[in-house]
């Protein structure tokens, strides 16, 4: 929402509150998500993952330790959905500091984020089924 001020200025994003339990939801996810991606490092550091009789290919350990930081990376951008920097751009940012975040980009970015996810599951779903190679 912007705020206008005096006339000529430009107007300043102002941050309306989200109710309580959208804010507890907000908070909840990374917690979901850090039981997981601290048992995939931990696996890793102790050596084979669980149930492996042999030792993977050489990327492995990068894989893991990639998806575990992006997964919780991403777990944590949620919180930007309920805090004020989530509907802001950082000043830092060359060009488009301090600029709202447009809705357009913003239900973009989590449409292709969901279309993504949809197709992991679904590969992972019908892999078995299919045999997809």
């Amino acid at each position: 929402m912007l705020r206008s001020t005096r006339a000529g200025q430009a107007a300043e994003p102002r941050f309306q509150p989200v109710s309580r339990w959208i804010t507890a939801a907000a908070y909840a996810v990374p917690l979901c998500v850090l039981p997981s991606a601290l048992w995939r490092l931990w696996a890793l550091a102790d050596g084979l993952p669980r149930g492996c009789r042999q030792a993977g290919p050489a990327w492995e350990p990068y894989y893991v330790t990639g998806l575990s930081v992006v997964s919780l990376s991403a777990a944590l951008l949620t919180i930007g959905l309920v805090r004020p920097w989530g509907e802001v751009l950082p000043r830092w940012i060359p060009l488009v500091g301090g600029r709202t975040v447009p809705v357009r980009a913003a239900v973009t970015a989590a449409s292709l984020g969901a279309i993504f996810i949809f197709g992991v599951y679904a590969y992972a779903l019908l892999n078995p089924i299919f045999r997809f190679r």
